[in-house]
């Protein structure tokens, strides 16, 4: 989040107090003052609920994609997913 609020040029405590529905009610279930706390739970309940671990049941069609860096592995992952065999290129 900070990457990405630096290369907006916006900091936590400018975000949080922009117009807007969605920010007003953030402000209004976690506090109009800027607090990290407050902030890290608006995240959770807004964009992170459900993201729960998959359970024993769920395990054998759910997956978890590493996509954190865009690479070979994580498309491989998916290849695998989805029983796709043989050697492929990947270039960057």
């Amino acid at each position: 989040m900070e990457r990405a609020f630096g290369a907006s040029g916006i900091t936590f405590e400018q975000f949080w107090q922009m117009p807007g529905p969605e920010m007003e009610k953030a402000r209004a279930d976690f506090g109009a003052e800027f607090t990290m706390d407050g902030f890290n739970k608006w995240m959770e309940v807004t964009y992170y609920q459900g993201f729960d671990l998959h359970t024993e049941h769920e395990k054998e069609y759910c997956h978890t994609v590493r996509n954190s860096e865009y690479g070979k592995a994580g498309i491989q992952q998916l290849r695998d997913i989805l029983g796709i065999e043989g050697e492929f290129n990947y270039d960057a």
